[in-house]
């Protein structure tokens, strides 16, 4: 790409050369360099529409880089400056619901995973929006009876879908004490399929925090216990030891 636009300067498609190239250097986490690259086009007048995309891009970089205060700041920037485009890039709109999430703006975040959903009702990350949405409600202190709705609307709406299965697991977690066992065994081997070949990061020991949950509520504390021991020897060097440990104490107290 560089060869590209050191040949051909004036190609109409430099500025989209210039975009992909910083794609390239935010994947290598060489964010500057990838911030840099977008600045060149934003700062472009003959780049025009991709001025817009170069923009809403920034807040990318910030969000891939984990810095969310500053990919806050660069999808507001870019929805003040491109207010017209804010509804092409589904990316944005997601990204900024989780960044706001991760700063713990919550009631900001609900309020644009809201609109996110809205706006892409058939996004592939729509179940992931779902299910947020009723972590936010539980959080933001809304009736039990709204939060499960939120996640049996994830379940249905997106059905199959890794979101969707992330709901699943809350609710089996919650509606676990009142379920017969022989659901209960049918419905967690279930969600270790599901488990077993999803690549999301810390799923594995969100599932045995809340399924263990489910056991402690029924007052099955060995269950409980057990399923979390099974972790804890498998992963000795987990960054989610605290939470389990945590856990494992209660059920033997």
């Amino acid at each position: 790409f560089e060869r590209y636009l050191r040949k051909y300067k004036n190609s109409p498609f430099r500025h989209s050369a210039r975009i992909t190239i910083s794609r390239a250097f935010a994947l290598i986490r060489k964010y500057d360099k990838a911030l840099e690259m977008l600045d060149r086009v934003e700062s472009d007048s003959s780049a025009r529409a991709f001025q817009a995309e170069a923009a809403y891009r920034k807040g990318d970089v910030h969000f891939q880089a984990k810095d969310f205060k500053a990919s806050i700041e660069a999808y507001q920037r870019a929805k003040n400056k491109f207010p017209h485009k804010w509804a092409t890039f589904p990316n944005a709109q997601y990204n900024l619901a989780e960044a706001l999430f991760d700063e713990k703006e919550y009631f900001d975040s609900l309020t644009s995973y809201v609109e996110f959903l809205r706006t892409f009702p058939k996004s592939s990350h729509g179940g992931f929006a779902m299910t947020r949405i009723g972590e936010l409600l539980g959080i933001l202190g809304a009736p039990q009876k709204k939060v499960l709705g939120a996640y049996l609307e994830s379940m249905f709406r997106y059905q199959g879908s890794e979101g969707a299965n992330i709901a699943k697991i809350r609710v089996t977690s919650s509606r676990m004490i009142g379920m017969k066992p022989k659901d209960i065994e049918a419905t967690v081997e279930d969600l270790s399929e599901f488990v077993a070949t999803s690549d999301l990061p810390d799923l594995i020991p969100f599932y045995r925090v809340a399924i263990s949950d489910g056991y402690f509520n029924r007052g099955e504390f060995e269950k409980a216990r057990d399923f979390l021991v099974e972790y804890y020897k498998e992963n000795p060097t987990s960054k989610s030891l605290p939470v389990i440990k945590t856990r494992i104490v209660r059920t033997i107290i």
